[in-house]
């Protein structure tokens, strides 16, 4: 079934930013909203090949196992894989984050929170942006539409973003749209639903990430400030070493991970939903 896109000023900014010659940022997590955001990019917009470049910010210590190799897998674009770095040089990962907030202000939260997704911005959004001022500069690109698989019905402050845009609000710090660089955001899935997408996969003849058939219900980190109690459980099922190194770190520094379970630590959250099954 395909589908249309509704909003026809938004496809008229599509078709002229393609002809003006545009480079369309295709962010890729490996999750099904990339997934499905990439397949409808390369089907229906007739966005040239030369046009697209895909990338993928790793965090070595909360992607899935295989998670790249269902990227390589999944795009017929090379697809470039950057990773946050330290002012040393030293990678960054979310862990290594973690243990330096609480080391440098250990009465302070070191987990991120509603208000500040450091994890975002620091291990995604940085190195993103980073790369595509790079590319400014070593191929002279200066116009860029960044695309993200961003669905409105997934939290109120994502359905209250435009699906296309100058990318200014989100990337205050990077300062994409300086020195004569003109970036645009857009979210070609944006009022799709979770069934949606994964309809559209499975009719393009592919199949999501591997972790979807095991129930997680949002492929992003293994342990997520956003997960669900079903998304920890499984995870711990999955990852079990990871899920000891959260919980120990939860424990020595008193703070919790996941903010939308008031407070409770990881093992709590499972012997909690544990002792209701039961």
């Amino acid at each position: 079934m395909t589908r249309t896109f509704n909003h026809s000023t938004e496809q008229a900014e599509i078709q002229r930013l393609i002809l003006e010659g545009a480079i369309f940022i295709i962010n890729h997590s490996g999750g099904k909203d990339s997934q499905a955001t990439y397949l409808r990019c390369t089907r229906e917009f007739n966005i040239p090949d030369s046009q697209i470049l895909v990338v993928h910010a790793r965090i070595p210590d909360q992607d899935w196992v295989g998670l790249e190799q269902h990227i390589h897998d999944t795009v017929h674009h090379d697809t470039k894989v950057v990773q946050a770095i330290y002012k040393d040089g030293s990678l960054k990962d979310f862990t290594s984050r973690v243990e330096a907030k609480y080391a440098s202000k250990p009465e302070s939260p070191c987990f991120p929170s509603r208000n500040q997704r450091w994890c975002t911005s620091e291990l995604k959004t940085q190195p993103i942006s980073k790369w595509i001022k790079s590319l400014d500069r070593e191929h002279g690109h200066k116009l860029f539409v960044n695309v993200l698989g961003i669905r409105a019905d997934e939290s109120n402050e994502r359905g209250n973003r435009c699906a296309f845009s100058m990318a200014q609000a989100n990337y205050k710090k990077a300062d994409l749209n300086a020195n004569g660089r003109t970036v645009y955001e857009w979210y070609p899935i944006f009022d799709w639903t979770y069934a949606e997408t994964m309809d559209y996969i499975l009719e393009c003849g592919e199949e999501p990430f591997w972790t979807y058939g095991e129930g997680v219900e949002r492929c992003s980190c293994k342990f997520c400030i956003y997960s669900t109690t079903q998304d920890l459980k499984i995870g711990a099922r999955l990852a079990p070493e990871d899920f000891d190194r959260m919980n120990e770190i939860e424990i020595r520094t008193g703070y919790a991970l996941s903010f939308i379970h008031k407070g409770l630590k990881l093992h709590e959250i499972i012997a909690k939903a544990t002792k209701k099954i039961a």
